[in-house]
């Protein structure tokens, strides 16, 4: 690849304007930080923000596994002493299928 002279360059007059509209990052100076804290921008959480924060944070904590309940079906299980009636599922399957098509 073969440099060209810059000084025929005809797009050389673009790049000099743009690096002079956009400035390469420097750290700002002693007015340019005072003048930042004069024009901060400011947030306002509302009440119900901060209740559902306080209601994700407990969500967040509480167990996905109640262990007591799971250990309870675990051993009526190992026993064969869990029995579902097929009413129940059935009965249970056309709930989620009705609230399901309720949510489209």
């Amino acid at each position: 690849m073969k440099i060209s002279d810059l000084k025929n360059d005809p797009t050389v007059p673009f790049l000099n304007q743009a690096k002079k509209a956009n400035p390469v990052d420097k750290a700002p100076g002693p007015q340019e930080t005072q003048q930042s804290n004069v024009l901060a921008d400011t947030v306002e959480i509302s009440s119900r923000s901060r209740d559902l924060k306080k209601i994700h944070d407990i969500l967040g904590q509480t167990p996905d596994i109640r262990s007591e309940k799971g250990a309870a079906l675990k051993k009526a299980v190992a026993r064969g002493l869990y029995q579902v009636r097929a009413e129940d599922i059935a009965a249970k399957m056309v709930k989620e299928i009705i609230v399901e098509s309720n949510k489209e």
